[in-house]
């Protein structure tokens, strides 16, 4: 049988911040960021560093902006539909960063430097101000941020076949609306062979070192990802030459990435022919529709829909109509909505009702949001024959 998981932002809720949720760690993190520059920790010409300072401007601007929205999304739709590209690019910039920074533990500051410079509340996040273990304020002293539960997925459907080959089974899809580092992390860390993660999210392009079989087909992610970037763009719609890529692995030294990542987006803060690749499916550009056509695809084969930390929101509407409007449930089979609470996945059922028309009674509330779940459907047919190899 043929499962398919739409994962919305409550499915990485325990590493990262939902949308709503955010405006206190943005300002924690562009306080960090600050840091980073004050402290001389970018070690470039002084003409560079002011070109720091001013990016930091651009992006505290963004920030209060975002503020006046309901949500950051909403900013970005606003930004879009104004034809801001420059903003536009900026809010990926900082979300990129910032979601990049989630992924991990960063030790950086100290008590004192907590206590003498730290006074906003709206600023301090909790995950930001860890216990020094270093003498240096900006040490290399870093830690997976992960939320366990993608961890647990993978190790619970995943075989080792024959020759130390991990598989995970091909007749189990995953569409994201998140653009999170948490499939990566996880896929990371079974990643026996050393394979270069940046090939796995390019709808438009299989490198020579992916599974075809799998990447873009198996797991589509709807709105890109954060930290990667896109290049060969034309003012922000990529054109069929468009690459995705990462200019090291994303769990080597991932404090040095991060102000890498800082350096190429203001190095390349004029440049049209880079974006970081957060491509929001509503931009409908070449990306957006290929990633949403392989989307479509996996939907008209799925019998089983599991849908975690996703609510149908206004936003996706159009999208989510396009993606459910061939699913063909088989018999017996239901719709599992996994949520943290009975009034949430009423609500979600209203949406859900609204955009197809199914029997509410295949409509099944999840509860137990401590892992992700697993429907018995997954045990009807030997389901470990093929799929990703890791």
């Amino acid at each position: 049988m043929n499962i398919t998981y739409l994962l919305g932002a409550g499915a990485s809720a325990e590493a990262i911040p939902t949308v709503k949720d955010s405006n206190k760690s943005f300002s924690a993190f562009s306080f960090y960021l600050h840091q980073i520059v004050s402290e001389g920790q970018l070690q470039y010409s002084a003409e560079d560093q002011l070109h720091f300072w001013s990016m930091l401007k651009d992006y505290e601007m963004i920030i209060a902006k975002a503020r006046m929205h309901l949500s950051y999304d909403t900013f970005a739709k606003k930004l879009w539909l104004l034809n801001d590209i420059t903003n536009f690019k900026r809010l990926k910039e900082f979300i990129s960063l910032f979601c990049f920074y989630k992924s991990f533990n960063f030790y950086k500051l100290t008590i004192a430097n907590v206590a003498g410079l730290v006074t906003d509340e709206n600023v301090y996040d909790e995950q930001l101000f860890l216990p020094w273990q270093e003498s240096s304020l900006f040490g290399n002293h870093t830690e997976l941020n992960r939320d366990k539960r993608y961890d647990a997925f993978v190790a619970g459907l995943c075989n080792e076949i024959k020759e130390g080959l991990i598989m995970f089974p091909n007749n189990i899809s995953i569409v994201s609306w998140n653009y999170d580092l948490q499939l990566e992390i996880v896929f990371e860390t079974y990643n026996k062979e050393g394979k270069n993660l940046t090939y796995m999210y390019n709808p438009l392009q299989k490198n020579a070192d992916c599974d075809p079989a799998f990447f873009g087909t198996q797991i589509i992610k709807l709105n890109g990802v954060a930290s990667y970037c896109m290049d060969d763009c034309d003012n922000g719609f990529p054109t069929t030459d468009s690459t995705i890529y990462r200019n090291t692995s994303i769990l080597k030294q991932p404090n040095q990435e991060l102000f890498d990542l800082f350096v190429f987006f203001v190095k390349n803060r004029d440049n049209g022919a880079s974006w970081p690749y957060i491509n929001f499916a509503w931009e409908k550009n070449i990306v957006s529709i290929s990633a949403i056509t392989n989307a479509k695809n996996i939907f008209k084969k799925t019998e089983c829909l599991v849908v975690i930390g996703y609510s149908f929101p206004l936003f996706n509407r159009e999208v989510d109509k396009e993606l459910l409007v061939d699913l063909k449930l088989a018999d017996n089979s239901k719709i599992y909505i996994q949520t943290v609470s009975e009034n949430e996945f009423n609500q979600i059922k209203t949406r859900l009702t609204g955009l197809i028309h199914i029997d509410e009674e295949r409509i099944v509330y999840i509860k137990d949001v401590d892992q992700f779940y697993v429907p018995f459907e997954i045990n009807s047919e030997p389901w470990w024959s093929g799929g990703l190899s890791l």
